[in-house]
């Protein structure tokens, strides 16, 4: 596994199937939430982006309203959360509106627009 955790996050959503990354969402965002609170903590800078998304993503799975989500998220998080978003509304395990919202939330321009028939074809790299 790479170093960092926004590598091991990647590493771990390519190798989860795309039914499962909800799940998992859940699962990684109950240990970083247990690391920040603990001594062993992850770094802040790098866990407060990745849980906005998940809290974005199971937001947008219980049909909860994610218009008061914003992030500034590093370009490198924009990559991977919006590929994740794509595979997960290509699978149907989010709704379709959901890539517009993610957009919206992270700044428009800032996230170039992806179509989800190039998303199904793709692996998350």
């Amino acid at each position: 596994m790479r170093p960092g955790l926004l590598d091991s996050l990647t590493d771990l959503i390519e190798a989860t199937p795309v039914r499962s990354i909800i799940m998992t969402c859940q699962r990684e965002c109950r240990r970083l939430e247990e690391s920040l609170a603990g001594e062993h903590s992850a770094p802040f800078s790098q866990a407060i982006p990745i849980l906005i998304f998940f809290r974005f993503v199971e937001a947008a799975r219980k049909g909860t309203s994610v218009q008061f989500f914003a992030a500034n998220f590093p370009a490198r998080h924009l990559e991977l959360y919006q590929k994740v978003v794509a595979r997960l509304v290509a699978a149907g395990e989010l709704p379709v509106k959901t890539m517009a919202a993610f957009q919206k939330m992270a700044g428009g321009m800032a996230c170039p627009k992806v179509r989800l028939t190039q998303m199904q074809k793709q692996p998350i790299t």
